[in-house]
């Protein structure tokens, strides 16, 4: 089973963006086999950034089905490599980070961003899958 470790920019993205981001897009790509999973960190970070309605919202995360797994890293990007970066046959980072995205695509990790900030896009080390809705 595929885990989609969703960063902050992406968590925040499901509620503050114009064009709404859907997990249901990301199971698109990736088949519906996956678990939707984020860090501690990364909340901590989203509820720093969001507005008032995304931040009632990040604090009853888990009914979205995301679950929030411990780091020993607080800050959020190297938590998020690092916990990729153990398992990447089977970890998925989604982000919105454009550096972020450029430096797991530069570890050889999978990833799914946005393209022209319009569709999603899945980049696994020697393919690119771009989501066709």
């Amino acid at each position: 089973m595929k885990e989609a470790v969703l960063d902050t920019s992406f968590l925040l993205g499901i509620f503050e963006k114009e064009r709404a981001l859907s997990l249901e897009d990301v199971k698109r790509l990736l088949g519906q086999r996956v678990v939707m999973v984020t860090l501690r960190p990364c909340v901590e970070e989203a509820r720093t950034l969001a507005n008032w309605k995304a931040r009632a919202l990040l604090g009853n995360i888990s009914s979205l089905g995301i679950q929030v797994r411990d780091s020993p890293f607080s800050e959020g990007d190297r938590a998020l490599l690092e916990y990729v970066s153990e398992e990447p046959d089977r970890r998925v980072l989604v982000t919105l980070d454009l550096g972020l995205r450029r430096a797991a695509l530069e570890r050889g990790l999978s990833v799914i961003s946005l393209r022209a900030g319009k569709r999603l896009i899945l980049e696994e080390p020697g393919r690119v899958i771009v989501d066709t809705v």
